[in-house]
């Protein structure tokens, strides 16, 4: 019993605890675009995965979705290569 309880108290708190991925402070399906644009840092890297993005005419519609939103929008710009390259970046931002 005392196995059992102790397996099942390990397994729950492998659920519990969030990945890697889930602590970063940014991130391209939890930061906004506007967010992005507005810090040095990040502004750095969206230029550097998604130029064509940041320089957008119609970015300023844009500003408060996500980059996985307006992947729907722009899917040619905004692929997914692009997105995970750029949250590995965004994961090194403290």
């Amino acid at each position: 019993m005392k196995k059992a309880l102790s397996a099942l108290l390990f397994s729950a708190a492998l659920i519990a605890t969030p990945s890697y991925a889930g602590d970063a402070k940014y991130s391209t399906k939890t930061s906004t675009i506007g967010d992005l644009l507005d810090n040095e840092a990040t502004l750095a890297i969206f230029e550097k995965h998604l130029p064509d993005v940041v320089n957008h005419p119609d970015i300023e519609m844009g500003l408060g979705f996500t980059l996985v939103d307006a992947q729907a929008f722009e899917p040619t710009l905004i692929t997914d290569e692009a997105l995970a390259a750029m949250d590995e970046d965004l994961a090194a931002i403290e």
